[in-house]
């Protein structure tokens, strides 16, 4: 779990992101006539925009993450326990952690957008 919690961190600052910027990206502007007026490139085209770059960041982390968290608990994990059943146990499982850090940036970015509304 060590393992999760450390890759998690950067799923996270997704959901932090969604959260900060979003909620500025609905703002509809107003024209030099005080009237309300969504442009095409105004209100939900920004918010579009914004999740679309963040999908492709939190595609990319949970790549990354998955990749290594699953690689240390594959080959390096007498680097988390001296016992041999405790490593063996690590590098069998791996493969749920990984999915797991694939899984967590879209969560945490989801939950982030659901959070700014």
């Amino acid at each position: 779990l060590r393992v999760f919690f450390f890759f998690g961190t950067f799923g996270d600052s997704l959901s932090q992101a969604a959260q900060t910027f979003l909620p500025r990206s609905r703002v509809v502007r107003e024209n030099e006539g005080g009237d309300d007026m969504a442009d095409e490139d105004d209100g939900g085209n920004n918010a579009k925009e914004l999740l679309s770059r963040l999908f492709v960041v939190a595609g990319i982390v949970s790549v990354v993450n998955s990749s290594i968290g699953s690689f240390l608990l594959r080959e390096k994990s007498r680097y988390f326990t001296n016992s041999v059943g405790i490593a063996s146990l690590m590098s069998r499982f791996c493969h749920w952690i990984g999915y797991s850090l694939l899984l967590h940036p879209f969560i945490m970015l989801l939950e982030g957008s659901i959070i700014s509304r």
